[in-house]
């Protein structure tokens, strides 16, 4: 059985793989992120297996097979605009534009200069621009079982709407609208709601338009507010984390993220299509019993509200 379904990103992916300045969408990727998914909604480690394969014990292949095919490069540019890390855009693209010893930036070709009031140059090889599209196939090559298959459609449901692709995807980035889910904005926020029941809290803020840089501000200014514990918005979560966004504490105790921030596209009764902005955080389940503490520090604040 086929399954094929036409993705078009809203916001910069910024996906590579062996090299790491080189846009490339890999089937590996969405492996994992739909691996994700499933994990979310409530299967488990051994169902997990059945369906993607497993290198444990004696292993066993993947019953699906996943296939990346007519990627189109948009003609557009992601170039923020910002000279110095005062301005607007600097704080949520800090990561994408950084550099280190061993890797280029994966922004930035030429970077913005505060001292000659220069905007930088973008790298346009190491991501796709908005617009830019690609179709993913999905073939079953050997039948999981109702229940399985049913665990299956329903984060392969949640993925396609509310999923995300590449480096900083809980930050806004590499969003996608696919045609095959598209739809008004109160039948999203419904299907969202459905999710509840696995653990997922969720949070809607409108953007206005179909422009995604609103989106983008919108959530830079959701994590300035979180940097400093006395004012704006705080997402707490029962792990030894101290707090949703993550933490780092040196080799072996950075946690990733359990809020995720996402612009999402509906369409309009008269057929034009709009943005929203979903701020998630992802179930506890997902963390394991190695992160999960009964006694965990929890910040004071609130909870994403459902």
């Amino acid at each position: 059985m086929k399954q094929l379904f036409h993705i078009t990103f809203i916001t910069p992916c910024f996906c590579t793989g062996a090299n790491q300045l080189e846009a490339e969408i890999r089937p590996a990727s969405i492996r994992g992120c739909l691996r994700w998914w499933f994990r979310c909604v409530g299967g488990s480690a051994a169902q997990e297996s059945i369906v993607f394969g497993s290198a444990a014990g004696t292993g066993s292949a993947s019953a699906l097979l996943l296939r990346v095919c007519n990627v189109i490069r948009s003609s557009k540019d992601y170039a923020p605009t910002y000279k110095r890390l005062a301005d607007p855009g600097a704080y949520l693209n800090y990561f994408l534009g950084a550099k280190t010893n061993e890797r280029p930036s994966r922004l930035w070709e030429n970077e913005p200069d505060e001292a000659v009031d220069r905007c930088g140059k973008s790298r346009q090889t190491a991501f796709y621009p908005q617009d830019s599209s690609f179709e993913l196939e999905l073939c079953w090559l050997r039948m999981c079982g109702a229940d399985i298959k049913q665990l299956f459609d329903t984060a392969l449901d949640a993925f396609l709407r509310f999923g995300s692709l590449g480096y900083r995807k809980s930050r806004g980035f590499g969003a996608w609208c696919c045609a095959e889910r598209i739809e008004g904005l109160e039948d999203t926020k419904r299907t969202f709601a459905q999710l509840q029941q696995y653990g997922f809290s969720s949070e809607w803020t409108n953007v206005g338009g179909n422009d995604f840089l609103p989106a983008l501000n919108q959530i830079e200014q959701k994590l300035k507010a979180n940097k400093d514990l006395g004012t704006g918005l705080r997402y707490t979560h029962p792990a030894r984390a101290k707090t949703a966004l993550g933490y780092s504490l040196g080799p072996g105790q950075r946690q990733a993220s359990a809020v995720y921030f996402r612009p999402v596209g509906y369409q309009t009764r008269a057929g034009a299509k709009l943005l929203v902005l979903l701020t998630f955080q992802a179930p506890d389940s997902i963390l394991g019993p190695d992160v999960i503490k009964p006694n965990a520090i929890i910040n004071p604040g609130h909870r994403l509200s459902t």
